[in-house]
This record gives structure tokens, sequence and C-alpha cells, in this order.
């Protein structure tokens, strides 16, 4: 019995022990809880949102409520309501200028011409090396003296030659030279591409050479217009085409070229040109120009030399932008459908080798120093035909039969010198006889080169 009352003592010792470290436990859990409550701030709501508070019910440090989020955009809605409002007041054909701070007319300019600059979503200062280096994205190689380049193939005139001139304005998407990529595609009534002064790059005193070359395809559309100065490239200073400082011009009645620039005196021309070639429709022609300040402009065609001028007078370049396929002064009278690809510019005069390796197949298989035009017209008879070839430099004579259906008649056609009904003299015998009843004001000459 002793043994039994000692373990029934030692059990509700046990159970007594355990019931007071519970009791210990849960004091210290309540005392742990109530203290971290202590130390952070209670939340209360205030118009729909919680915020911070101290036990005495302030907003704690620099937290804001909803009616000062609500002030703020309140304010700014404002604003723009006014701005809509100040839009909406000035109704159709005019807009809100900033500077003025009040409705102006918008201009037909403003509403054709929108400057689209081209975005880069990804910018690096190197090339862009893919798949482990299989594929390394790089820019264009740029030959020396290239100022800009354009080869439209990126539905924008973005400028290749890495000195960021490019086009603010889109063109459309024409087929592109020989079906290679596209073209610029200029329609009816087009304002024309706008370019930065492309030609005073490195040249703001006009005292360095610079030249230009590009493909052009004429439309059998040209008909419709006649306008004799209709511009390929132009810098005007203002709206009126004669204020140009250059201006590369097509008639679309003749189909001939017209290089002039202008020089201090409003009453003169720098210099003139006015082509020999004249552009034949369906078909792509190469056109260069090389301008040696104060001393000679010169047109080229085909690879071939046309014609060149005098240049008078050197004067500082304009910062006017240059306008291609187009300008504002002629876009009401000149109906113009034609493509132009690979337009460049350069801060150089560039050489005839050049020239001639750019502007190849436009000739088929014959190179541009094959055959030149002697004389032309009603005075080309035999005599002064030879000696219209004997003239030239580098030694030429009156093209053979052989020579004419060997590639110098396909150049007269490329060209624009002659056509199947033009009378072409040769070195036959019977030449005297050969032109009986035809029209001798047609007459013209070709002279191929002696070797």
């Amino acid at each position: 019995m002793a043994s039994n009352n000692r373990l029934l003592l030692a059990f509700a010792c046990l159970v007594a022990i355990s019931a007071v470290l519970a009791v210990s436990l849960r004091s210290d859990n309540d005392q742990t809880v109530l203290a971290e409550s202590s130390q952070t701030p209670a939340l209360s709501e205030d118009n729909g949102i919680l915020i911070e508070s101290s036990e005495e019910g302030k907003p704690v440090g620099k937290a804001k409520s909803k009616k000062s989020k609500k002030s703020k955009m309140s304010k700014k809605s404002k604003k723009k309501s006014k701005k809509k409002s100040k839009k909406a007041q000035c109704g159709k054909g005019k807009r809100w200028s900033r500077n003025h701070k009040r409705c102006v007319k918008i201009t037909k300019k403003q509403k054709k011409e929108k400057d689209v600059k081209p975005t880069c979503d990804l910018v690096a200062k190197r090339g862009i090396c893919l798949f482990g280096g299989q594929k390394v994205l790089v820019p264009d190689a740029a030959v020396k003296g290239l100022t800009a380049r354009y080869n439209f193939d990126d539905g924008q005139a973005v400028d290749s030659s890495r000195n960021g001139f490019h086009g603010k304005n889109a063109v459309e998407a024409g087929v592109g030279h020989y079906g290679q990529g596209t073209s610029a595609k200029f329609a009816k009534n087009h304002r024309g591409l706008k370019l930065p002064s492309v030609f005073g790059y490195k040249n703001k005193d006009g005292s360095q050479p610079f030249s230009m070359a590009f493909w052009v395809f004429a439309s059998p559309d040209l008909a419709a217009s006649k306008y004799p100065d209709c511009p390929l490239i132009v810098q005007q200073q203002d709206k009126h085409t004669t204020n140009s400082f250059f201006a590369l011009t097509f008639d679309v009645v003749t189909h001939r070229l017209t290089v002039a620039l202008k020089s201090k005196d409003p009453s003169q021309v720098g210099g003139k040109i006015v082509s020999l070639a004249r552009l034949n429709n369906n078909r792509w022609s190469h056109v260069a120009v090389t301008v040696q300040p104060g001393k000679k402009v010169t047109l080229f065609v085909n690879g071939i030399k046309d014609s060149s001028a005098k240049h008078t007078v050197q004067q500082a370049i304009p910062e006017a932008s240059v306008r291609v396929g187009g300008s504002p002064a002629t876009s009401d009278k000149c109906d113009m459908p034609l493509l132009i690809d690979n337009l460049a510019f350069y801060a150089k005069k560039i050489s005839r080798a050049s020239i001639a390796a750019d502007s190849f197949p436009s000739l088929g298989n014959v190179e541009p120093g094959f055959v030149r035009v002697g004389c032309k017209g009603e005075r080309c008879d035999v005599a002064a035909a030879v000696a219209s070839c004997k003239k030239q430099k580098g030694g030429r004579h009156l093209c053979t039969t052989r020579e004419l259906v060997s590639g110098a008649f396909e150049t007269a056609r490329v060209m624009g010198w002659a056509d199947w009904k033009t009378p072409i003299w040769n070195d036959s015998p019977t030449n005297s006889q050969k032109f009986k009843g035809a029209d001798t004001k047609q007459n013209i000459a070709l002279c191929c080169r002696d070797n």
C-alpha cells in the first residue's frame, strides 16, 4: 500500500509540473506577440486604403494619403484637359502652336510631309556576332570620300556611309535596279525625298569638289507632263527653283538633262550644262555629275562623258535641304513618274574609271570609251564627219560598218543620240550617194576608238 501511495503521489507531482510549464510557455508567447505589435505601427483604414499610423493615430514618416495623390492627379488631368480644349478650339485645318501660344494654320507641307527618322531597338558600338560567331553584323564598307549612300532596300532612305545623313521622309518602294532589292518610286505631284545638306559635308565654304551618281528609270507616262525643268536632285534655298545652289533637272518632253549651279550674281549662272544624251523610256540609265568649284562641271550619262562647262564662281554651300525626285516648288507642275536607285554623294571628284565601273552594264557589252559623237545636224556632211572624228583626243576615226553593227549603233540608241530613222555616216566610199532624200538635219557621225 505504501508503495502504491508513493507512485500516485509522484504521478500527481508530474501532472502539476507539466501544467505549470504549459502556463509559463503561453505567457511567454503572448509577451513576444505584444512586443512585436508595439514595435510595428498599426494599420488603420482611411478613405478605402490602409495607411501606417502610430499609437496616437498620426501618420508615420512621409507616407501620403490617397487624397494627396488624387489632388496631384486632378491637377495633371486639368492641365491635359486645358491642352485638349485648346486643340479642340483650333478646329479643322489648324493646330496649337507652343511657340506662338495660339492656333495657327496647318500648311500643305506640314500635311504631306512628316519627318521619319530610323529608330533602333538595339544600339551597339561594335559588330554583333550571332550563332557563335558564324554570322557577324558590321556596318557597310565605304570608299574614301563617300558622303552619303542610299540603296533604298530598307523601305526608308537610310544612309549606309556611316555619316548618318538619313532621309527625313519616307518614299514608296519600287522595283530595284536590275531586279535587285528595291528603289525609290516617285509618282505624280511628289514633293521629293528630303535629305540633309550633303553637299556641305566638310565643304562649308564650297572650295572642295563634290560629286554624285545614281540610276534612274524613266516611265513612258512622262509625256503627260509638259514642264521643262522637273527636278531630279536640287538644293533650294527657298520655294523658287531659280534660287537653287545646285539643280539637276529633267525635261520630260526632250528627255534631256540640265545641270545648273548658282553664282553670287543672281543674273548669272555659275555653270550650266544641257545634255546631248536623252534618257530612254523603260530603261535604267546611269547619271553622274562632278563639280570642281571655280573650274569645271561635268555630266556623265551611262559612263560616257556627255558634256562639261566652266564653273565660274565659287561660293559657300547653304544649309538648305537637298530634294530628290521632286520639290515643293514644282510638285503641282511635274507629273514625272520615275524610279531612282543606288544614289551616292561624294566629297571629292570621282574618277572616270569609278563612274565607268558603277555604270556597268548600262551599255551592254560595249565599254563607255568605245564610241563618241563627232558632228551632228545639217552641217554634218561627209567631210565634216571625218574631220570631227580626227579632232577628238585619244585617236578616233569614223566608225566602219562592222563597228556600227558590233556596238556603236547600239550605244547610239541607248544614249538617245540616234534611232532607226537617223542617217549615220560611215567610212563607205558610197557615202555621197547614201543619204539622198534623207533629212540632212538628223545626220550624225559616230567616232570609234582607233585601238
